[in-house]
């Protein structure tokens, strides 16, 4: 155990009481919430994964995607040990969300929820699930619960340049998928979905080729309750989710860019990098260098808040964003879309930079990496290339792939031709060395 983590848990031994009782328990907590979580079986005594009754006067529970997609019914055990037949109503791969339906439940309150935007890095948390299926081998119904804090937001493989993230050290075991992570008032915070693997450091860069092993590495990813309920609000009314996109390519601001855009740096949101043709955001007239600031009412604070702000809207809602441009502010309209731009990639170098835009560049830093020469990213012009799928952005400066250094397009273009599928991608970035991996798109014959 760190220094660090020595006084945190050290700090938190001092406050317990304080949050959780005389006792310095978060029992009373566990035992609020834990009406609510439930544990989904494949077989008897066979646990798939928990679940989060969402709405109990209409019987519908949130789970992951993962544990009930190839299903249609599966078995529902309540937190009373009772059991009842599901029914998988639909689910979404790409936020990891399903709903199932079960008869109705009398006697419970909707549970209490906390938004992803009022939670911080450090705010103690708690994980509630059927861990490792305790209850078949010992024939009795009982929670498992762990403590930990929120280690970050915004990140983590159900990100994927889709969704956000929870990064907790909460431990997420087997079964707990698809529980409950809350506060320590017991208000739902997210749905635990994943954990990492213990990745392998090389001349301290992350070395994604040897980053799976069998190792976890005491961290969880964890769904925000925001995303989670509004694409279980679709599922529930539609059978499915659609998800609809700006068309826009957002970058949180720095102190330059708000002096270059002339607008005051008191202002929260996200600016516009790119704007596709044929996008919400082509229709509503939203121009590069715009900040937006709120996506219908909410108020977007960073590019990854657009994001869930977003889930609330179906293709065909009116949809209102308010922008910052040049110091004036408006409101653009136009209806929701699904965004899909047909974008097929034309050779092998096309599968990986189509639509990127790549120019030779020397780069002289201002730190001790002196002159480097490599290909500068100028812009993006697709949300489907996979260049922007996988990390790369404007103004990154690509300087090796697969450890072959790469000083100009046509050396990165005879790196392409020798890799056989991933390409490892250093780049520099606001004079920080970082890799990204990119996969091929395919070519349809």
């Amino acid at each position: 155990m760190t220094n660090l983590r020595k006084f945190l848990y050290l700090s938190l031994l001092l406050i317990l009481p304080l949050n959780a009782g005389q006792k310095g328990t978060f029992s009373k907590i566990i035992q609020k919430v834990s009406p609510y979580v439930v544990s989904l079986f494949d077989f008897p005594n066979q646990s798939s994964g928990s679940g989060i009754i969402l709405s109990p006067e209409k019987g519908f529970i949130i789970t992951n995607a993962h544990i009930v997609k190839s299903k249609s019914t599966i078995t529902v055990q309540l937190s009373d040990g009772s059991k009842r037949l599901g029914r998988v109503i639909g689910f979404d791969a790409d936020s990891d969300i399903a709903v199932v339906s079960i008869k109705p439940i009398k006697n419970m309150t909707v549970p209490s929820i906390e938004h992803f935007n009022s939670l911080e890095v450090g705010d103690l948390v708690i994980a509630i699930g059927n861990s490792k299926n305790f209850t078949g081998i010992y024939g009795n119904f009982e929670h498992s619960a762990t403590l930990g804090m929120i280690g970050a937001l915004l990140r983590g493989p159900i990100m994927t340049d889709q969704y956000p993230s929870i990064q907790t050290d909460a431990l997420i075991v087997q079964g707990n998928s698809g529980g409950a992570l809350i506060n320590i008032s017991g208000d739902l915070v997210g749905i635990p979905t994943s954990i990492d693997i213990t990745p392998v450091f090389e001349d301290g860069l992350v070395n994604p080729f040897q980053s799976r092993g069998s190792t976890a590495s005491g961290l969880g990813f964890v769904i925000p309750i925001d995303i989670a309920v509004n694409v279980a609000k679709q599922i529930i009314e539609f059978g499915k989710f659609e998800r609809v996109s700006l068309g826009v390519m957002l970058q949180n601001p720095t102190s330059d860019m708000f002096e270059s855009l002339n607008i005051d740096k008191k202002n929260k949101g996200s600016i516009v990098m790119m704007v596709a043709p044929g996008s919400y955001a082509f229709d509503a007239q939203v121009k590069v260098g715009d900040l937006i600031t709120h996506i219908g009412e909410d108020e977007v604070i960073n590019r990854n808040s657009a994001i869930i702000s977003l889930t609330k809207y179906k293709p065909g809602d009116e949809l209102s964003v308010k922008v910052i441009r040049n110091s004036e502010p408006l409101v653009l309209k136009a209806k929701a879309k699904i965004y899909k731009e047909s974008n097929e990639p034309k050779d092998k170098f096309d599968q990986y930079f189509n639509s990127t835009i790549l120019q030779n560049y020397e780069y002289h830093s201002q730190s001790d990496l002196g002159t480097i020469n490599g290909i500068k990213c100028l812009n993006i012009t697709s949300l489907d290339s996979k260049s922007f799928h996988s990390g790369l952005m404007p103004y990154d400066i690509i300087i090796e792939v697969n450890k072959t250094p790469v000083k100009n397009i046509q050396e990165l273009k005879n790196a392409v031709e020798k890799a056989e599928d991933m390409l490892l991608v250093l780049i520099l970035r606001n004079e920080v060395k970082m890799y990204i991996t990119m996969h091929p798109s395919i070519i349809q014959n």
